[in-house]
C-alpha cells in the first residue's frame, strides 16, 4: 500500500495531473472512502458493543505509530515535513482532534437516550452541514448548484436507508432535547474535524497530516482517560489478543480512510468528498447482507439503488 501511495503522490507532485487524471483519481478515492468507511462502521459496531470507545481509540493509535515510521521509510514524507507541519499547524490540528473527541463523547451521550439509528441519522446530516459551513467560511470553496443537488440526493437516500435499517423514528418533537442537541453537535463537530484535516492537507504533506492528526487524537484521549479515572473512577478496558488484533485491524481500515480524505482534499472539493463518504451506509448495508446475512427489504434496495444512481451522476458532472 505504501509503495502504491508513494507512486501516486510522486506522479501528482513531480509531473502533475491533467484534469481528467485528477478528476478520475479524486472520484476513485471518494468511492474507496465510502467502501472503507462502511467496512470500518461495521467493524466498529461489532467492537463498540463490548468495549469502551475511549479505550478502543487508544488501541487504534498503535497502527498509526507504526505507520508513522513506515511512511518515512518509503519516502511519503520526511521528518522535516512533520516538524514543519506541527510547527505551522498545531493549533488547527489540536482543534480538529478536539472536535473528534467531542464528537465521540456526544455520540456516547446521545446513544444512551435515543435509538442508535436516530443518532446516526441526525449526525449524518449535521456532518455534511459542518463540512459545508467550514469549507464556505474558511476555505472559500463551495460545490456547484448541480453538485449540491446530487449530494443532497445522496444524503436523503442515505437517511432513508438508515431509518429503514434501524426502524428509526424521526419524530423530533418527541425526542429528548439534550440528546437531540448532543447528536446535532456530534455531527457538526465530526464534520469540522474532518474538513480541518483536509484544510491542513492542502498546505502540508497530506499523509503526514493524516498520521499526525490521528496521533493528536490519541494524546487528547489520554488526557480524557486520566480525567475520567480521577473524577469518575473509570479505568482502561482490558483486551484479549483477538479483540486487540481486531481493533488494530479496524484502525488500519480507518487509516486508509484518513489517507484518502487528506489526499483527496488536495484534488477537489471537500464537500463532494464528504458527500461520497456519507454513502458508506450503503456499503455497510451491503456488507451486512453479504457477510451477516441480514435481509434487505424492497424499500431498502430502492434506497441503495437511488444512492448508487446519485453517485454515478456525480461522476459525470464537470468537476
Amino acid at each position: 500500500m505504501c509503495v502504491l501511495m508513494q507512486r501516486i503522490y510522486q506522479r501528482s507532485t513531480l509531473t502533475g495531473l491533467n484534469n481528467l487524471e485528477q478528476y478520475t483519481l479524486f472520484y476513485l478515492i471518494g468511492i474507496y472512502i465510502a467502501f472503507a468507511a462502511g467496512l470500518w462502521s461495521v467493524a466498529m459496531g461489532y467492537f463498540g458493543r463490548s468495549k469502551d470507545p475511549f479505550s478502543c481509540l487508544i488501541i487504534m493509535r498503535i497502527p498509526y505509530v507504526v505507520m508513522f515510521f513506515v511512511c518515512m521509510v518509503f519516502g511519503l514524507y520526511t521528518l522535516s515535513d512533520v516538524q514543519n507541519l506541527v510547527h505551522n499547524h498545531w493549533p488547527l490540528i489540536t482543534f480538529g482532534a478536539g472536535c473528534s473527541i467531542i464528537a465521540v463523547s456526544l455520540r456516547m451521550y446521545a446513544s444512551k437516550h435515543m435509538p442508535v439509528g436516530t443518532v446516526t441519522t441526525i449526525a449524518a446530516v449535521c456532518f455534511i452541514l459542518g463540512v459545508l459551513g467550514y469549507e464556505f467560511l474558511f476555505m472559500n470553496t463551495f460545490p456547484t448548484l448541480v453538485q449540491s443537488i446530487v449530494i443532497s440526493g445522496i444524503i436523503a437516500g442515505t437517511l432513508i436507508l438508515v431509518s429503514l435499517r434501524n426502524h428509526t423514528s424521526l419524530d423530533f418533537l418527541h425526542l429528548p432535547i439534550k440528546a437531540l442537541s448532543a447528536a446535532t453537535l456530534c455531527g457538526l463537530s465530526n464534520g469540522v474535524a474532518f474538513v480541518s484535516m483536509g484544510d491542513i492537507a492542502r498546505e502540508a504533506n497530506p499523509f503526514a497530516t493524516a498520521i499526525i492528526y490521528n496521533l493528536f487524537i490519541g494524546i487528547l484521549v489520554l488526557f480524557a482517560l486520566g480525567y475520567r479515572k480521577k473524577f469518575h473512577d473509570m479505568g482502561f478496558d482490558e483486551f484479549d489478543l483477538k479483540s486487540f488484533l481486531g481493533v488494530c485491524g479496524t484502525a488500519c481500515i480507518g487509516m486508509t480512510v484518513a489517507f484518502g480524505f487528506a489526499y483527496g482534499s488536495t484534488l477537489g472539493s471537500v464537500t463532494v468528498l464528504a458527500g461520497l463518504e456519507s454513502s458508506s451506509i450503503v456499503v455497510a448495508a451491503l456488507l451486512s447482507w453479504l457477510l451477516l446475512k441480514e435481509k434487505l427489504s424492497t424499500k431498502q434496495w430502492a434506497a441503495i439503488s437511488f444512492v448508487t444512481a446519485c453517485i454515478i451522476a456525480l461522476k459525470f458532472l464537470n468537476y
